[in-house]
């Protein structure tokens, strides 16, 4: 679970460099890059209290969603994308059921070729 929640964290911070339309750093610098830019530095607040969560409380990671700290702050990061998406003028079905799109979104970045120069 540890994992997936420092993952989670990781595309989140890259979401928000895109919706910032800036190309977003090597990703051992994706937190200290974020404090410079305002839709990834939004969601420092959120992703300092999961870390000192996961720090602090050894059961963070345990019980039930709907009483978990860490699940709420994710859930918190989740709605500030989609808000900065859909205030950019971004609106799909995707960003409320992204769990019907993963593999077709799977398949297009496996698809994906970078052409010669």
């Amino acid at each position: 679970a540890l994992y997936s929640v420092v993952k989670t964290i990781k595309h989140a911070l890259q979401a928000a460099f895109v919706l910032d339309a800036t190309p977003y750093p090597y990703h051992k610098w994706l937190y200290a890059f974020a404090h410079f830019h305002p839709p990834p530095r939004s969601l420092l607040e959120n992703i300092d209290t999961v870390m000192n969560e996961i720090k602090t409380n050894p059961e963070a990671l345990l019980g039930p969603e709907i009483d978990n700290e860490v699940s709420h702050e994710l859930r918190c990061i989740r709605f500030k994308l989609v808000d900065e998406a859909i205030r950019q003028g971004i609106v799909e079905p995707w960003l409320e059921r992204w769990w019907l799109y993963m593999d077709r979104a799977k398949e297009i970045v496996d698809q994906v070729r970078w052409s010669d120069p």
